[in-house]
């Protein structure tokens, strides 16, 4: 199709040229959020969207078919280690668990270990959620930097020049134009050039609003549950 006299091909057209699956399709746009290509540097989506489907400019699918594209020496190596026929390779046989082997003749039964009881409080939602980010952002390059304890910034990430000040929210509602606004602001004090928020829940149309004339990134449940994916490796 074409939009303002620019040509944009969806998803769909390119994993049809190309001859990949939609799941490897979307597992590489994914990692590309933050590409030159498809992101500013402030995080803002450079990516078409009319109504729920998405368009890729030539450009972009330009780096797409630098990826996926047959032959491409990433996708052989990946072949490579991997086995034809579905089968364990003869180094990878997995061993008997210690449960699993025999006891020695003539030697009592051993009585199972007490595991370690640890004195660390279990983490919050909170917790878990950042935790969960910053793996992910990590395996997207960023790096955690120090943070000011007395803030609503919840984790600072770093990659080359690039600063990310990013907030985490566990709670399933509605994330209002007042806290993307306390964020951006919080942001530019920490002279980070870029900021995220992360929700469990989803955003009110304000806070979309905000979020984009002031250059925020946002995550929402859906977005959460497609980086679930890539971290978990199901693909």
């Amino acid at each position: 199709m074409e939009i303002d006299g620019i040509k944009y091909k969806s998803g769909s057209e390119i994993c049809k040229e190309l001859g990949v699956s939609r799941k490897k399709f979307d597992l590489v746009r994914l990692k590309l959020a933050y590409h030159p290509a498809f992101a500013t540097a402030a995080g803002e989506s450079l990516v078409k969207k009319v109504g729920r489907f998405i368009y890729f400019n030539e450009k972009q699918t330009a780096v797409f078919s630098a990826i996926l594209a047959p032959g491409n020496v990433e996708e052989q190596k990946n072949a490579e280690n991997e086995p034809s026929d579905g089968k364990q390779r003869n180094d990878e046989v997995a061993q008997p668990l210690e449960s699993d082997a025999p006891e020695p003749a003539g030697m009592p039964p051993q009585k199972p270990r007490d595991l370690p009881i640890s004195d660390n409080p279990p983490e919050s939602g909170k917790q878990k959620l950042a935790r969960f980010v910053l793996e992910f952002m990590s395996s997207m390059g960023w790096t955690s930097i120090n943070k000011p304890a007395e803030s609503c910034i919840d984790l600072v990430l770093a990659k080359a020049d690039l600063r990310c000040a990013v907030t985490v929210n566990e709670k399933e509602e509605d994330v209002t134009w007042e806290v993307i606004d306390e964020l951006v602001l919080e942001a530019k004090k920490l002279g980070c050039s870029a900021s995220s928020f992360v929700t469990n829940g989803y955003f009110s149309d304000e806070a979309k609003n905000l979020a984009q004339i002031k250059g925020c990134s946002l995550i929402d449940s859906n977005i959460l549950h497609e980086w679930q994916v890539i971290v978990n490796g199901k693909f």
